[in-house]
This record gives C-alpha cells, structure tokens and sequence, in this order.
C-alpha cells in the first residue's frame, strides 16, 4: 500500500498529545505500515502543516501540556520529516488541464473547501502520473467532514467524481485509488474505485 497522507495524518503522527495520534498510530500497526518508507504528501499538505502545527505546538505550550524546549523539538521533526523524508509532488498548476479539470469536477460534486480539494486532485494527479504505479495508491485522512461524503448506492464521492471527470477525457488510471477515513466512534471507512465501476 503506498499512502498519500492528508494534514491531519502528518500532524497527528508527530505530535502525540493531538487527537489524531491515536487513530494515525494504530492504523499504521494494524496495517504493518511505516509512514517513512514509502509515503507521499504534496506542497500544500506541507504548507499546511507547517502554518498548523506550530499554532498547535504552541497552543500546547501555552496549556503548560509540553515546555518551549520540547515544542522545538517537535516542530524541528516535523520540518525535517517534510523537507527531507516523505517524498513530495505538486501538481496544482491552474494551467494544466489535467489539475484543473479535476479540482473543478470535485469543486462541483464534493465540498467547498478549497484547500481539501487542491490536496485531493494532487493525490489523483500522483495516481496517474507517478513514475513507478504505486501499489494500491491510497489517500489517508482523518477529515471525515470533508471525505466522508457518499452517493445513494454507498460510492465515494470524492472518487466516483475523480473517475467519471477522468473518463471524459480518456485518462486512466495505472492503479485504482482507495480512500481511508481515519475514525474513533467507528470503524475506519474505506473507499475504492472498483467497486463502483464493476457496477
């Protein structure tokens, strides 16, 4: 499985007091998963935690929860775990149909929130384009709100939008995607292209 991780999976894997921690760590075991071996994100994703995991850290700090000196340290982890160990792409570029395309059709179909799809159409984009077909490409997060959308029949809605947009322009995909919704109440919900299109 190689995972293309969300905000909230990199933030919550690095910090520990972070409700996410839990849900990212356990999936990882129960899997036998590494998010250092063979893990994906995108410069938003990186931008992004960057900007909201020292608001956090020092949320934290503030709580009197963790010390200056361990807040550097975390942040420190963090910073070097995008700058020189997850491996990076960015294909959000408004001039490239592909990008555009995509982040439209989800724009449309799944949620307003810019960010979210920007990350998402990157995942898809890597799916597609990635110089070695990643095995089981698969989207991790812990943004139920956003993700957690689906049709009458039970289909994803973030995928089923990715396929049907890709499929008017005759573009496939080299290996079918999966979405993985980290949850605490219930069960993780996962989510594959092939089940709807074996509809």
């Amino acid at each position: 499985m190689n995972l293309f991780l969300d905000s909230c999976v990199v933030i919550g894997q690095h910090i520990n007091l972070d409700p996410q921690n839990k849900l990212v760590t356990e999936f990882l075991k129960e899997n036998n998963l590494t998010t250092y071996n063979d893990a994906t994100t995108c410069k938003k994703v990186k931008n992004e935690v960057l900007h909201r995991s020292m608001k956090i850290l020092k949320h934290y700090v503030n709580e009197g929860r963790i010390t200056e000196e361990q807040k550097v340290t975390i942040y420190g982890a963090i910073s070097n775990y995008l700058n020189k160990i997850v491996k990076m792409v960015n294909y959000s570029d408004f001039t490239n149909q592909s990008f555009n395309r995509l982040y439209y059709s989800l724009l449309d179909d799944l949620t307003d929130n810019d960010a979210d799809i920007e990350i998402f159409s990157n995942f898809i984009l890597w799916t597609i384009n990635h110089n070695t077909v990643p095995v089981n490409p698969t989207f991790l997060t812990t943004d139920a709100n956003d993700y957690d959308r689906f049709d009458t029949e039970g289909n994803s809605i973030a995928l089923k939008s990715t396929y049907e947009c890709l499929k008017k322009y005759d573009e496939e995909f080299k290996n079918l995607p999966r979405l993985v919704i980290l949850k605490s109440e219930a069960n993780n919900k996962c989510y594959d292209c092939i089940d709807f299109i074996n509809k």
